[in-house]
């Protein structure tokens, strides 16, 4: 329980920390949400269904045999959409498309990997004894 306050906390933060980060989404392989802060309840159905769709684009991606897939970056009209693989979790964030510095949030990728490791290793350990 302490683990998941502290995370939701670093996802609020988060949040507020970067300007135009409109929603912070962490969730398993199947897209259930484990930790989400959001500025915008409409990006709540969004964060779930997106990262369940990332999932199976990481899987595709893998097989064009040029590496593990680490991100995908999506651009559309009023949105940037970040998604960044840490297996067998998925971290997504929405970015108003004016605001958007993806360089940033790219940068901060191993920052967020390593927060969440521990919660990456009860996953893991939990869906070895299902």
């Amino acid at each position: 329980e302490k683990e998941g306050g502290e995370l939701q906390s670093f996802c609020d933060q988060l949040l507020r920390r970067f300007t135009g980060l409109l929603g912070v989404f962490v969730t398993d392989t199947f897209g259930v949400p484990l930790v989400q802060a959001t500025k915008d309840d409409v990006l709540e159905e969004l964060g779930k269904t997106s990262a369940a769709t990332f999932g199976v684009a990481t899987d595709q991606a893998d097989k064009l045999k040029m590496g593990k897939n680490e991100t995908i970056v999506s651009f559309y009209e009023d949105l940037v959409m970040v998604h960044i693989n840490h297996s067998p979790l998925s971290i997504t964030m929405f970015v108003d498309e004016d605001e958007a510095n993806v360089g940033i949030l790219l940068a901060l990728a191993d920052d967020l990997k390593t927060v969440l490791d521990p919660l990456r290793d009860s996953v893991e350990e939990f869906s070895k004894e299902s």
